[in-house]
């Protein structure tokens, strides 16, 4: 099964407290690649053409040219002036705990578990294509939602902007990506997901179960995302065996469980 974002409208974001400049490793660039060739289209076809270069270099066992330093091979190929900058994709992303979506606040989990507070804000709703879920249908395509548990949030401009803009947009060292205009830019959202499994039948809620698999495509752009805050709840909380008719544990009884893989159900909410 694949799993790919829904490029959509960009949603008014506003990141909160303090940023911290990152460069993204190997693994978090082909991440952010990843996305933005989603959003896209015309990068994802250079970026294809690279692919293809590449192959063919590999199959004449010859080494080939970095895709960042690929701008001469590039040009051999008649690739547009305009899509060469692209291959100069920046590194840099900036690093936040807390945001706020169309004025809904959203933490990453550490945050959550440090600040100890009753609402739980690191939970959010992506909305997604899959492929492959329909038996004897593995080409077919259907949008369906996804559930996170906020892990990072990353701002990242496809490319360097203006140094006078990006200075424009600074303040006490936090920049304000709503005033960057010269180039495309997005928050990205890290998360460990959970994807639907039916309707719990004692509630009516929809139950969610964590997908490693998952773990291979964590990032999702905050575009695709409901601006409305959740929360994962053990569908089963506690084994009723262990405990008496007044609800307390039975002597020698421990409830000790690891709900990782277990099926949660979904509760909404608003503050």
């Amino acid at each position: 099964m694949n799993k790919e974002p829904v490029a959509e409208a960009k949603s008014y974001v506003v990141l909160m407290g303090k940023q911290h400049k990152r460069t993204a490793s190997d693994w978090q660039f082909q991440q952010l690649q990843d996305q933005w060739a989603i959003r896209c289209n015309p990068y994802d076809r250079f970026r294809d053409r690279y692919y293809t270069y590449k192959s063919n270099c590999e199959e004449k066992k010859e080494t080939p040219v970095a895709f960042h330093k690929w701008n001469a091979r590039a040009q051999e190929i008649e690739v547009r002036q305009k899509q060469q900058k692209w291959q100069s994709m920046d590194r840099t992303m900036y690093e936040v705990q807390r945001l706020e979506m169309d004025k809904v606040l959203f933490r990453t989990e550490r945050v959550q578990n440090m600040k100890g507070v009753k609402t739980d804000n690191s939970y959010i709703v992506g909305e997604t294509i899959t492929t492959g879920r329909v038996p004897g249908q593995p080409r077919a395509r259907r949008q369906e939602k996804c559930y996170g548990r906020l892990q990072h949030f990353y701002l990242h401009f496809m490319y360097p902007p203006p140094v006078e803009e990006l200075a424009s947009a600074t303040e006490d060292g936090r920049i304000d990506p709503n005033k960057i205009t010269s180039v495309p830019w997005a928050v990205f959202a890290h998360c460990k997901w959970y994807e639907e499994h039916g309707t719990n039948p004692n509630n009516g809620l929809t139950q969610v179960q964590y997908n490693q698999n998952w773990d291979a495509c964590p990032f999702i752009c905050m575009d695709n995302c409901l601006s409305q805050n959740c929360q994962l709840w053990p569908s089963v909380p506690y084994d009723d065996e262990k405990y008496d008719g007044e609800g307390k544990l039975k002597p020698d009884c421990f409830d000790f469980q690891d709900y990782t893989l277990k099926l949660h159900d979904v509760i909404y909410y608003h503050e």
